[in-house]
Parts: structure tokens; C-alpha cells; sequence
């Protein structure tokens, strides 16, 4: 409404004074100014809450858009959150399977090192007897090889005539070859 638009019911004039006149004179255009200012008061009060408005849609957009994008950053966070825990129980199992397969050989490694300790103690054993056997058989064959080289000798004695028969017999039971 503009200072031309306002209608102010008057109380009914008396015969004019002019001084009265002039006051009720400037009293108008007091008021007039008042409104006038009033109005460009409430039309400021309009365009400033137009831009508290726009300013509350522009931040509930702004609110709108922080909530959508943390909503997708808190499921991202999620997503990567599962994705450890599944890495880390893959990592978990993985290890374990490492220890019980570390442990498994382990044990094999034992038991093939005590197989082998056990084959070895026995080869052992045998090369012992062996050599005793060999030693057993190696004099055998000094005591054979000495009996034979004396019989051989009394046998030549005889075929040249130099031994008789009873002293030969008494050589080999000597010898350990007769039992007359």
C-alpha cells in the first residue's frame, strides 16, 4: 500500500484554524511518512525472509546432499569393513592351514629321521656282524691256508719217500685235519 492508497478516517473538522490546520496538516504527512515507512519496513521484513527461505531451502539441500553422501560413505566404510574381516579370517585360516601342514611335516620329518636313525642302528649291526664274520672267516682261511701248507708239505715228504705213514696221521691229527 502506497501513501496515496491510506484513507484516515478524520473526526469531522471544525471550522478551520489555520494553525490547527497546519498541525493536522503535518500530523498527515507524519503518518503518511510512518506508513510509508512501515511499509518499506515490512516489504525489507518480506524480501529478507524470501532469503532466510531460499537460504533454508539451499541448506536443507546442502543437508540433504552431507546426509546422502555420508549415508554412501558409511556404506563404503561397510563394504571395506566386511571386506577385512573377510580377508582376515582368510588370512586366519591360511595361517592355521600353514601351521597344521608345518606341523605334519614336522612330524613326518620325525618319524622318516627316526626310521631312518632306526634302518641306520641296524645296518650298523649287520656291517658289525659282518666284519666279525669276515674276521672269523679270514682266520679260518690263515688256519686252512697254514693246515694246507703243512699237509701239502707232509704230502710231499711222503710221495718222496722222507715220512712214513704213522708220523704223517700223527700231523694231521696235529693239525687238526684227522681224528684217528
Amino acid at each position: 500500500m502506497t501513501s496515496e492508497e491510506v484513507a484516515v478516517d478524520l473526526p469531522p473538522v471544525c471550522p478551520p484554524h489555520t494553525s490547527d490546520m497546519e498541525a493536522v496538516q503535518e500530523e498527515i504527512e507524519h503518518l503518511k511518512r510512518e506508513i510509508i515507512e512501515a511499509n518499506e519496513d515490512r516489504a525489507k521484513a518480506a524480501e529478507y525472509g524470501l532469503v532466510l527461505l531460499e537460504e533454508k531451502q539451499a541448506l536443507a539441500g546442502q543437508i540433504e546432499e552431507l546426509n546422502s553422501l555420508y549415508d554412501s560413505a558409511r556404506r563404503e566404510l561397510e563394504t571395506a569393513v566386511e571386506s577385512i574381516k573377510r580377508v582376515q579370517n582368510d588370512y586366519e585360516k591360511r595361517l592355521k592351514d600353514v601351521e597344521n601342514q608345518r606341523e605334519q611335516l614336522l612330524s613326518e620329518m620325525e618319524s622318516r629321521e627316526s626310521t631312518l636313525i632306526s634302518r641306520v642302528d641296524k645296518q650298523q649291526e649287520q656291517i658289525r656282524q659282518l666284519e666279525r664274520k669276515l674276521k672269523q672267516a679270514v682266520s679260518e682261511q690263515e688256519h686252512l691256508s697254514d693246515h694246507n701248507t703243512i699237509l701239502t708239505t707232509e704230502i710231499d715228504k711222503h710221495k718222496s719217500g722222507k715220512r712214513d705213514k704213522p708220523t704223517i696221521l700223527n700231523t694231521l691229527t696235529t693239525v687238526g685235519v684227522w681224528n684217528g
